[in-house]
């Protein structure tokens, strides 16, 4: 699908940081899945700090996560400083208000929220591979939610567990109930719909609070930015740091 990015007169300019584990000369969306990466935000975009204190969290969560110690007692990785020129910022919906929840959720109900409504059949694709319910139940799930009805046993053959497994009546909370992860190369359609919709109404940039308590300690601005538009980084600086295996 090739999307049409009308770019808006008035950029904000963003000084913002990356943390990683090897430097990097240009940043792009992931394209290929990872069982290392299950999240779908993680593959939407390059995700940027504005604090560089967050962006150095980050970094050592992810190196004790991911266990790149291997027995070392310390192991380098990168900050990167970046000015990112967004022409239009996409403010992440917040639903702390609604359910318990983090920034990893918002971005599932908001992905769910946006994509899900304009694609069944990525909705039935999903829902049928990892619930393993049949495509014809989800079909009509799909058209309940789509009319905003709430969903009812009846008239539904695989009733007892469908009811489950959807109940609710809006196709965020689904995404946010229902373990929404990314579980192979064919889900990454959905991250693909999702950027494409925020690009094709002209935004470039994801604005959210980052709510992880161990990369947010001692950080004194949480925002964080995702790129949709790989072009608007400009990279000016890369520092070396040492992180220490607790």
């Amino acid at each position: 699908m090739q999307v049409v990015v009308k770019v808006s007169s008035n950029r904000n300019t963003i000084r913002a940081y990356h943390g990683s584990f090897s430097k990097i000369s240009k940043f792009k969306p992931r394209k290929e899945y990872s069982e290392v990466e299950v999240r779908f935000d993680r593959y939407i975009g390059p995700h940027f700090a504005a604090d560089i204190k967050l962006a150095e969290n980050v970094v050592k969560v992810h190196a004790i996560g991911l266990g790149v110690f291997y027995g070392a007692e310390n192991k380098k990785a990168y900050i990167h400083e970046v000015i990112l020129e967004c022409s239009k910022i996409y403010d992440l919906p917040d639903h702390s208000n609604e359910w318990i929840i983090n920034d990893e959720g918002n971005f599932e109900i908001d992905i769910a929220e946006k994509v899900f409504p304009k694609r069944k059949d990525l909705f039935v694709m999903y829902y049928s591979k990892t619930r393993l319910i049949p495509k014809e139940e989800l079909e009509k799930v799909y058209d309940i939610l789509a009319d905003n009805i709430p969903v009812s046993i009846e008239g539904l053959r695989v009733t007892e567990k469908l009811m489950n497994e959807l109940k609710t009546t809006t196709f965020g909370a689904i995404g946010f109930n229902h373990s929404f992860l990314v579980n192979s190369q064919e889900d990454l359609q959905i991250v693909d719909e999702y950027r494409n919709i925020l690009l094709s109404q002209g935004y470039t940039c994801i604005r959210y609070k980052n709510t992880a308590p161990m990369e947010i300690k001692g950080v004194s601005d949480k925002t964080c930015y995702v790129v949709l538009d790989p072009s608007i980084i400009k990279i000016t600086g890369v520092r070396e740091i040492e992180i220490h295996q607790a």
